[in-house]
């Protein structure tokens, strides 16, 4: 699932504005895909390995943390 934009610095409209998607617009129905893992593509460079990790931990609920992954793996 590409997701440029993790965190509230590009707003989600901005990244529809670029033809991007935003963590954020479907973060809340991360419940409602049946899939064993999620894997999230197409990061933005401004967000390091570290920095992206610990967004997205921050902002999942606790069962959707060990299916959803961020590609590459760095």
């Amino acid at each position: 699932m590409e997701t440029t934009y993790l965190d509230e610095r590009k707003s989600i409209q901005s990244a529809r504005d670029w033809g991007h998607t935003h963590f954020l617009e479907f973060m809340d129905r991360l419940g409602d895909i049946r899939s064993e893992r999620i894997i999230l593509i197409h990061s933005s460079a401004r967000y390091s390995w570290e920095e992206a990790r610990t967004i997205l931990e921050s902002k999942l609920r606790a069962e959707d943390r060990e299916r959803v992954i961020l590609f590459p793996g760095r």
